[in-house]
């Protein structure tokens, strides 16, 4: 009996020394957490950003549009809502997902800034000949994550239970929502932005990650735009899971023989 005695004193001495060795690594962590400053928490949250390879990604666009004077078959109020739900993996990005709207799902297959479509139901995937240079369903771009890197003086931080939300504002939204170069907003399945140079109104984001390992959580995108024409606001929701653990996309079976060119004319926004 005392020999049986000796092992099972030993393994409940382990059990104890891990739980212990558990607890210090957690209470180290949230202390490491709670030393940081605001600067070093936008810096590593953005960093987080920076270093996101693959995962999955759920997106939500709502565009809500105002036109001051309607022209023949164009409606004055409309409300558009879209959905993505897909994979990525990133540079070089490749995105494959099923988009959701008004009329209906069709599958989306992003090769780098070139999508391909395909309706259900059908065999074909048509993309235009355009290439646009920020077009992937991925949330965000490189080129982004550098603009906020430059102003991370004029970003905010709060804190909630499990994550840090890192924000930026600003009203100067000419170059923030142009459709010309969609470097902010291209990330998004929303069909905004304005050519208008003289649009006035405000753009923000809200990027967050977790506490304890600096993940990319979530993505919240607000905006209102108006011109002498149109106003447009933007309410975007991505979210983000399984990130960087190895999540690949792969090319579709049917693609190589079964791909058809077309105009794109239509862009985001107008």
């Amino acid at each position: 009996m005392l020999n049986m005695r000796k092992p099972i004193l030993s393994l409940v001495g382990l059990l104890a020394v891990a739980s212990l060795i558990g607890c210090q690594e957690a209470s180290r962590k949230k202390e490491d957490s709670k030393e940081l400053s605001q600067e070093q928490i936008i810096d590593k949250g953005l960093e987080a950003f920076e270093h996101l390879k693959n995962g999955k990604i759920h997106m939500e666009d709502e565009v809500v549009k105002v036109v001051n004077e309607p022209e023949e078959g164009e409606e004055k109020n409309a409300t558009v809502k879209t959905s993505f739900d897909g994979s990525f993996e990133l540079r070089p990005d490749y995105v494959r997902g099923i988009y959701t709207s008004a009329e209906g799902t069709q599958e989306i297959y992003w090769q780098s800034s070139v999508p391909f479509y395909k309706k259900a139901g059908d065999s074909i995937w048509r993309t235009g000949y355009s290439i646009r240079e920020y077009d992937a369903g991925i949330g965000i771009f490189q080129d982004a994550i550098r603009y906020y890197q430059k102003n991370k003086k004029k970003m905010t931080v709060t804190e909630k239970k499990d994550a840090y939300v890192l924000y930026y504002q600003t009203d100067d939204v000419k170059n923030m929502i142009s459709i010309s170069r969609p470097i902010f907003l291209g990330g998004t399945t929303a069909f905004y932005g304005f050519a208008d140079t003289k649009v006035k109104g405000y753009f923000k984001v809200a990027l967050s990650v977790s506490k304890d390992s600096f993940k990319p959580l979530s993505i919240t995108y607000t905006s209102h735009g108006e011109t002498a024409k149109k106003t447009m606001d933007l309410t975007s929701k991505i979210t983000y899971s399984n990130q960087n653990t190895g999540v690949r996309v792969e090319e579709p079976e049917d693609f190589e023989q079964n791909t058809e060119h077309f105009d794109l004319n239509n862009e985001k926004g107008s």
